[in-house]
């Protein structure tokens, strides 16, 4: 939290997800279990994501799914996490504004209904939410991508000053944001794709003139500090991760034969860290 420019306040939650592929008669499904570790926002909403079931596909033969599908399923419940954190946030702190590290993009309709609830809990309490991406994957009809383009077609005078470009593209009812793309500083050759809410867009000069007052450490000029700070605090080491990894082998030795099961895929798949080890 930050005021004036000046970190006021900072929580952290930290949680492991185990996710495993389970195939039953009709399909393959990933089954995904959390295990708790410290939370100072999440509330008692997460514990509704555990145990979640999430069909990858039909049975097919020959069929297989990479550890990276998986995994990327297992981090889409790190960003359910952040979206109940920021409504958690937005209930307590009326008129704020929340910026999520990301677009405000959804990835299915679970994760839609998430986005929706936060949005209309944000304007409830005049909150103004937005999602700002270090990276797009929008482009023009040509090909070309959207911040290489405008700045391409950004004015003489305005090359060496802040600018914001918006509406990027005209967002059906449906979506649940508008769309634009800014550079935060004078002196920063970055230019980064901001989704703001419904209600926030009416606010959007606001929204923007607050960002770049954010956006002037030399670290990287042009980009919040407040979203360099929350990369800095979410990064773990792998002196971290293999701490992390006797804490959840720990866990999961208390728990009940599911738990056990995981164990023993997890002490499988330890060969690789054990060669690596004696490098």
């Amino acid at each position: 939290k930050y005021i004036a420019n000046r970190r006021v306040d900072c929580g952290t939650d930290e949680f492991f997800v185990v996710a495993q592929i389970a195939p039953d008669s009709r399909s393959v499904v990933c089954e995904l279990k959390t295990f708790g570790l410290r939370r100072s926002m999440l509330d008692d909403a997460f514990t509704s994501l555990n145990d979640a079931r999430v069909e990858l596909s039909a049975v097919q033969e020959s069929k297989s799914f990479d550890e990276t599908s998986v995994a990327s399923i297992a981090a889409g419940m790190r960003k359910k996490a952040e979206l109940l954190v920021a409504q958690n946030i937005a209930q307590k702190n009326p008129g704020v504004l929340i910026v999520l590290d990301g677009a405000l993009e959804s990835a299915g309709a679970e994760e839609k209904a998430m986005i929706k609830a936060l949005s209309d809990a944000a304007s409830r309490v005049n909150v103004l939410l937005i999602g700002l991406s270090k990276s797009s994957h929008l482009v023009t009809s040509s090909g070309c991508t959207i911040g290489a383009a405008l700045q391409a077609l950004v004015p003489t005078s305005l090359v060496h000053e802040c600018w914001t470009y918006y509406p990027v593209v005209n967002c059906s009812p449906e979506i649940l944001f508008e769309i634009g793309m800014v550079k935060l500083h004078s002196k920063s050759r970055h230019v980064f794709r901001v989704d703001v809410s419904l209600y926030g867009w009416q606010h959007k000069n606001r929204i923007f003139s607050l960002l770049a007052q954010n956006s002037t450490d030399s670290a990287l000029l042009g980009y919040p500090y407040g979203l360099i700070e929350a990369d800095r605090f979410a990064r773990v080491s792998n002196e971290e991760a293999n701490y992390l990894r006797v804490i959840l082998y720990d866990l999961l030795a208390k728990g009940g034969s599911g738990s056990q099961k995981i164990l023993e895929s997890l002490s499988a798949s330890d060969v690789h860290g054990i060669l690596d080890s004696m490098r």
